[in-house]
């Protein structure tokens, strides 16, 4: 229970949301897992950004009623008025931005972590706002993302975790606006700056989100790595089906596309990988509705040892793996699906820090 409590607490809620510094997972640089949208181009997007093109403009009024609900929450917290900080926030909510990330609390661990949050936000001598901003940046990358959402709980319902698809459902909804504020909190003499969201729910209200945001990162992105981990598991009792018998296959092979070619792109396939490569086309779809862009097989005497998939979404690669499934954490280190191959046949040395 106390695990549980913490990852709610402390994951999702003291820090801060960052749907627009991180769209997925904070990543080494030249990683190839999630994209991410530049502080530089936070308000007006750029060609890779999914804000181009959001139709959404600066309204004085908007900051104004923004800036006062942050102010309204900060004086709350100040005061120690739980129900004007759950009034003015999504606070409540944790339990839901859990239950996306696959932790299902119990009613008292959910009342725990919300005053656990409330107490954290709480914890304040005073506040500062600077002024804020219509963030389009963010609300193209929610707006994208939440298009993105049905297909995606499909790809989770089939993996069998339909629970999760049910509480994203249940959970996002679109957004009007959101505007950021830079606001320095000092406890105890000293001072800590960072970014605060205020966003406009499609009925009009307005609140101060403590892990709305971070939640739709968190869900898309780990949902991402499982539904191409679903793939490398679904490709690979193709492929042994395809290869059964065929003892002849032996090495490397790239499937790009629907077209198979020897590891080093050079080495005249054999009749057997050939052979093999029809039948698979026939077992395994290809279709641009799976979005496989590259499949990476493994074999040796015929018996396949390791596969890895890649699949592109939003044109931004996620690569899953067999037999041993990546975790999402491993994936933002891969540089392409060699790393990934190399983590499916249990050769990745790991390049995380620590």
């Amino acid at each position: 229970m106390k695990r549980k409590l913490i990852f709610a607490a402390a994951l999702l809620v003291l820090c801060t949301p960052m749907l627009t510094a991180c769209a997925g997972r904070n990543k080494p640089e030249g990683s190839s897992g999630s994209g991410s949208v530049s502080a530089e181009n936070e308000q007006s997007g750029s060609a890779k950004d999914p804000a181009a093109g959001v139709n959404v403009k600066e309204d004085p009024a908007d900051l104004k009623e923004a800036q006062k609900t942050l102010e309204k929450f900060f004086d709350a917290c100040k005061r120690h008025r739980n129900d004007a900080v759950i009034g003015f926030s999504n606070v409540e909510r944790i339990p839901e931005f859990s239950a996306v990330a696959g932790v299902t609390l119990t009613d008292e661990e959910s009342q725990n972590a919300i005053q656990s949050a409330i107490d954290t936000y709480s914890n304040l001598d005073d506040y500062k706002i600077e002024t804020g901003s219509l963030n389009k940046a963010a609300i193209g990358t929610y707006a994208n993302y939440l298009a993105e959402a049905k297909e995606i709980g499909g790809f989770l319902r089939e993996n069998g975790d339909g629970a999760i698809a049910d509480a994203a459902d249940k959970l996002f909804t679109p957004i009007e606006k959101i505007y950021s504020f830079p606001v320095t909190v000092t406890r105890y003499d000293a001072s800590n700056s960072d970014k605060m969201y205020v966003i406009q729910t499609a009925e009009g209200e307005w609140r101060v989100d403590l892990g709305l945001l971070q939640a739709m990162v968190d869900y898309m992105s780990v949902s991402k790595v499982k539904n191409a981990n679903g793939e490398a598991k679904r490709a690979a009792e193709a492929v042994k089906s395809a290869a059964s018998g065929n003892k002849e296959l032996n090495g490397e092979y790239h499937f790009d596309g629907d077209q198979l070619v020897s590891a080093d792109g050079k080495t005249e396939l054999s009749a057997a990988a050939q052979q093999f490569a029809e039948k698979l086309k026939s077992a395994y779809d290809f279709g641009s509705d799976r979005k496989t862009a590259h499949l990476y097989l493994r074999f040796e005497k015929g018996e396949l040892k390791a596969a890895a998939v890649q699949k592109d979404f939003q044109e931004i690669p996620y690569y899953g793996t067999w037999p041993e499934a990546v975790e999402e954490h491993y994936m933002y280190y891969f540089a392409s699906i060699d790393d990934a191959m190399l983590y499916a046949a249990g050769e990745y040395e790991n390049a995380a820090p620590f």
